[in-house]
């Protein structure tokens, strides 16, 4: 079963993502619908899927007589990094590939990205495509931010991304857990509330035709969810006007937060948004005017795609800590040595008033301390009494 769709996003080139089997046997003829006299192909890809997937490529690309060049960088989420993308580029220099005609970015998501920046600083600012190796990676392709670190400091540089097309090819994999599909769903419900109240909306309305698909062949899953995914960012009559990527991530600051009170690699990526939405929206609800129908939305939506809330006993004090923006071991720290670094009597927060729209404030300790005590208390009563703290 091989499924083209369609993503179309305003100020953005449209393209196709083909999800399927054997979709990389037409992937010479994919690239020569968009260069017609290709010669080189630069093929950049990261350590781990260069032996995996890159060499799948660039055996498909040696049969239909296309040459190619490999570039692999480091894995992992700090390769998103402008050092590496110099590195990357010396590297393509050395390989003589700088004037490539098109590139093939093969990886997971911070490959793409860094990929997509390597090729507009290419002598021609050749044309690219992506063939993602993960399910994670291939539900995010289509809100892939054009963010590049630079040294510690995340998101400095900003580009569009602007794929040619879009690939996903795992033959060897039949089954998509529910688990890989849920982890990404409250991704879809960010999105969504940052956008607009029609694009939470029609999320809302997809929820149950998004999330009975978990059980089904991966490829009709994968492709059932990004289909209904693409449905949201369609133009409707010329109105609605869409942001390329929500300027705001409602839930990320509680969440991260969240996920230093309890410990890295806990809990899935999108169980913790989840939770910092929740957490989030009923905060805006007090202070920010975030009606309790869309608290319950949000609510309602979780639940239908199985995103429950985490069965977890939390340090109310650490979780405190780490919302001030303080790491967990500041509570190591002698009275003395707390006193010097302080913790503010306020915070300042960014708060959705209704979905798409959000308000910068301060919030007062003593509130944010109120929310906390009610989050972990309904966690902890999830808790078999014998697994909590100090039982």
């Amino acid at each position: 079963m091989i499924r083209d769709i369609s993503f179309s996003r305003l100020n953005k080139k449209d393209y196709t993502f083909r999800i399927g089997e054997d979709v990389l046997d037409t992937l010479a003829e994919d690239i020569r619908a968009i260069k017609a006299d290709v010669e080189k192909v630069l093929i950049f890809t990261n350590a781990v899927d260069e032996p995996r997937m890159a060499f799948k490529v660039y055996e498909k690309l040696e049969s239909a007589g296309i040459t190619s060049v490999t570039h692999a960088i480091r894995y992992g989420d700090e390769a998103k990094n402008f050092d590496e993308a110099g590195r990357a580029l010396a590297r393509i220099h050395e390989k003589e590939a700088l004037d490539c005609d098109f590139v093939l970015i093969v990886g997971n998501e911070s490959v793409l990205e860094l990929g997509a920046f390597v090729s507009d600083l290419l002598y021609n600012k050749a044309a690219y495509a992506y063939v993602v190796t993960t399910p994670q990676a291939a539900l995010k392709v289509p809100f892939l931010s054009g963010k590049i670190n630079v040294g510690k400091y995340k998101s400095l540089i900003g580009f569009e991304p602007k794929p040619s097309f879009a690939l996903y090819d795992q033959i060897a994999e039949r089954s998509l857990g529910v688990k890989t599909l849920r982890d990404v769903f409250p991704v879809f419900l960010q999105r969504a509330i940052g956008q607009s109240l029609y694009q939470f909306n029609n999320l809302y309305l997809h929820a149950e035709e998004i999330a009975k698909r978990d059980q089904l062949h991966y490829v009709t899953a994968l492709s059932d969810a990004l289909y209904a995914l693409s449905k949201l960012y369609k133009e409707v009559d010329g109105v609605e006007e869409l942001k390329d990527y929500p300027e705001y991530s409602f839930g990320s600051w509680v969440s991260s937060a969240l996920e230093k009170a309890i410990g890295r690699g806990k809990f899935y990526e999108g169980e913790l948004l989840a939770e910092g939405m929740r957490f989030e929206a009923r905060l805006a609800s007090e202070l920010a005017g975030f009606d309790t129908a869309y608290v319950d939305m949000l609510d309602s939506y979780l639940e239908k795609v199985g995103v429950k809330p985490l069965e977890v006993d939390i340090d109310e004090e650490k979780f405190f800590i780490t919302l001030l923006g303080k790491e967990p071991e500041f509570l190591q720290l002698s009275q003395e040595e707390q006193e010097a670094e302080g913790i503010p009597d306020e915070v300042l927060v960014k708060l959705p008033k209704k979905p798409g729209e959000f308000t910068q404030m301060s919030v007062d300790q003593s509130v944010l301390v109120m929310h906390i005590e009610a989050f972990c208390n309904t966690r902890r009563e999830l808790v078999p009494a014998h697994k909590r703290r100090g039982a």
